[in-house]
């Protein structure tokens, strides 16, 4: 995890009871995975005309396919 987590992990072991502490720490836990659970946004159906329109330009009759291509990989990446 991050300095922070650690910082944060050591100052609730330092000032919280034995008894205390285990669920402290899983509150701690269950917000920073929350924070580093992405929810994807893939592209508009207006974004991806945009993307078609300017591929075909530069590519044409293949142009669905690489709009398509491309947010796929942008998936791949995000997950």
């Amino acid at each position: 995890m991050t300095t922070a987590y650690s910082r944060i992990d050591r100052f609730l072991r330092q000032n919280l009871n034995d008894k205390d502490y285990p669920a402290y720490k899983e509150e701690l836990d269950a917000i920073c995975q929350a924070k580093l659970q992405r929810t994807w946004v893939g592209l508009t159906d207006v974004e991806i005309e945009q993307a078609i329109e300017l591929i075909s330009m530069l590519h044409g009759d293949y142009a669905t396919e690489v709009a398509y291509a491309i947010e796929a990989k942008l998936k791949e990446k995000n997950t």
